[in-house]
């Protein structure tokens, strides 16, 4: 398989040499449009031949307002459960969680990815493995990432990365392979007469995922040809519903999308032209001043020539009756702020930058509902960019970060986060209630019918495991119902906690009045009609309530002479 490392860097140099054409008749090159960008960010020119020409900065400060407006706080990622027996599994994950935002340092993660899509237009994440086997995000640099420029989603392209890492680096992450890797890199060096793959040595590691030889593989290796070393070479199976791999490290954000190209287009490229031309006014006006900055004399006597300066500090004595300094002055000076001006709100324009949003005092006379509608105008724009990558973020948390967290949940990590007691009681009775839905759904695939006498054995069994003290075993893999049961609302978009809370506060009033209300349909369609998961009531559930109502106990219900044979 070491063709994978030529076929890899034959990808690297086609998206590094290749433009590509957009829909409106426009040429692009991703990696030319970051380099610019990266040039801009450092007050460079991406090309000009005056080494001394200076380069006035105006995306830098708008790139930091536009990344404050869009930044995600990690509050906002939270797991809510879904019905009535979720709750306990959505409170496990967020204590989990809050611990994992900690370790991870999850909040500056998040600020990155703001700065990356106000300053490039989009970001990547890339799911990572720590050493103790857990579960990280990491943002990549685009630099280092090559694939196809033109898709939507990065998972629809081959995706090559290269990663530069010391031999430090290497023998942490790879020990068992760091002897070969170095081998076979130095000399694979000394056939090409190289003394190091880079300038400060580092040893260039390429990871690609993507189609070879008609399956998805990863791989990961150092060099090509006979000095290859393949470090990773996995398949990756194929998820038949969607045609695309099961496992894929990389999602991508974006801020503003372009049509044809998968780069968004943030603050530093959305004023490449306005750059331009402050530039060019900037030295023009630098000209101007410099020839202003000169002491000029005229005479009427042709015999008076050179440097008169010069020649009065070198002891020449002049004897001039004419000679008169030349008034000069800088009046283009008024036309240039005026123009520098109208750019920088054209630039604030652009970038959706306004005063109120900047910290700065609007100027006199601007009224107050024209400065209200443009600042409307502009958070509105931000929250959809917030809301954009906030769900995204949110499926990629549930997905890939929340199972990783309670993967082999047992008491010993109940006890572990619990508060008192209670918390033990209810980790026991979610392990009965989960051994009762495993009954329930082992018997219905096999076409069985489930009876109440089953499961109040099932039930029993379980009380007597739990008080005899045998070994806790882990959880089951449908404790945690990450497909129904748990979900995120990241951005907030739809609830409003008071009027669902009064609403809540409603249904309790209903219930506890006439408790045999809670199991009608008309009452069940009231819950859904306000968000609120429906739920029944047991005969000894209703019992209860209306023990707690009257302080005395209620007569007993029926029996019911069908109870033990009647079917869920």
């Amino acid at each position: 398989m070491n063709n994978i490392g030529a076929i890899a860097l034959q990808e690297k140099d086609n998206f590094l040499n290749k433009s590509i054409q957009l829909t409106d008749g426009g040429s692009f090159n991703q990696h030319d449009t970051i380099k610019r960008i990266i040039r801009y960010n450092n007050n460079e020119f991406w090309n000009c031949n005056d080494p001394d020409a200076l380069f006035y900065q105006i995306a830098n400060n708008r790139r930091a307002l536009y990344a404050k407006s869009i930044d995600m706080d990690s509050k906002a990622f939270k797991a809510i459960g879904v019905g009535k027996t979720n709750w306990y599994q959505s409170w496990i994950i967020n204590v989990r969680f809050k611990k994992w935002i900690r370790d991870e340092r999850f909040p500056l993660i998040l600020d990155d990815v703001a700065d990356d899509v106000s300053n490039f237009g989009s970001s990547v994440w890339k799911k990572t493995y720590n050493p103790d086997g857990t579960v990280g995000i990491e943002c990549c640099d685009l630099r280092n990432l090559y694939f196809d420029p033109t898709v939507k989603n990065i998972i629809d392209s081959p995706v090559v990365e290269m990663h530069y890492m010391t031999e430090s680096e290497i023998r942490n992450r790879w020990p068992d392979k760091v002897d070969e890797i170095i081998e076979q890199d130095e000399r694979g060096r000394d056939e090409e007469n190289n003394t190091a793959e880079s300038e400060d040595d580092k040893y260039k590691v390429i990871e690609r995922w993507g189609e070879y030889d008609g399956e998805y593989r990863h791989y990961i290796g150092v060099a090509v040809g006979e000095n290859a070393v393949d470090i990773v070479n996995d398949e990756v199976k194929i998820n038949k519903r969607t045609g695309k791999p099961k496992t894929f490290p990389y999602f991508d954000f974006h801020g503003e999308k372009v049509k044809g190209r998968w780069l968004g287009i943030g603050v530093t490229e959305r004023l490449f032209h306005i750059q331009e031309q402050v530039n060019t006014l900037v030295n023009q006006n630098n000209e101007v001043n410099n020839i202003a900055s000169m002491i000029l004399f005229r005479t009427a006597d042709p015999n008076t020539t050179g440097n008169v300066i010069n020649d009065v500090q070198n002891g020449q004595i002049f004897n001039s009756e004419d000679m008169q300094e030349m008034a000069i002055s800088n009046r283009f000076l008024q036309g240039f702020i005026s123009q520098l001006q109208q750019l920088e709100r054209k630039a604030d324009e652009l970038c959706y930058v306004t005063e109120s949003i900047a910290g700065d005092t609007p100027p006199s006379g601007v009224p107050f509902r024209s400065l209200a509608v443009a600042t409307r105008g502009s958070v509105s724009t931000f929250n959809y960019i917030k809301s954009s990558m906030g769900e995204k973020m949110g499926y990629i948390l549930q997905e890939e970060i929340f199972p990783s967290l309670v993967k082999k949940w047992n008491l010993e990590d109940t006890i572990e986060i619990m508060e008192d007691e209670g918390d033990i009681r209810l980790y026991n009775e979610a392990k009965i209630n989960q051994a009762m839905q495993d009954f329930i759904k082992e018997k219905t695939k096999k076409g069985m019918v489930v009876f109440r006498q089953d499961l109040e054995v099932i039930k029993e069994q379980m009380r007597a495991k739990i008080e005899t003290g045998k070994k806790d075993e882990v959880m089951g893999k449908n404790f945690f119902d990450f497909e129904y049961g748990i979900v995120m609302n990241p951005t907030g978009e739809t609830i409003d906690k008071g009027a669902q809370n009064n609403a809540i506060d409603a249904a309790l009033s209903q219930m506890f009045a006439a408790p045999a209300v809670v199991n009608t349909p008309l009452f069940k369609q009231k819950l859904e009609n306000n968000n609120i998961p429906p739920f029944r009531l047991t005969m000894e559930e209703q019992r209860q309530i209306q023990e707690s109502k009257t302080g005395a106990p209620m007569p007993s219900a029926p029996q019911d002479t069908l109870s033990d044979k009647a079917a869920i």
